[in-house]
């Protein structure tokens, strides 16, 4: 994500939709929209196996990501 304070420059900033579309150097990123995959949930021994997909606004861009979580 990218962060208009961070020097030196992150190189994160673009493609933007909506408002600071002409400068999206200037506006900081945000996630949204968090779904599960549910048919590639998996426990596996003491460790639940999650993917879901992330939205970022800046750049604006979907992510495929995955989590251990470990089960006590």
């Amino acid at each position: 994500m990218h962060d208009p304070a961070h020097l030196p420059d992150d190189g994160q900033a673009g493609p933007k939709i909506g408002k600071d579309r002409d400068h999206p150097e200037k506006a900081r990123g945000t996630v949204y929209a968090p779904f599960v995959v549910e048919r590639w949930t998996r426990l596996e021994g003491d460790t639940l196996r999650i993917y879901f997909t992330l939205s970022l606004w800046n750049p604006y861009v979907v992510l495929l990501m995955r989590a251990d979580l470990a089960l006590d």
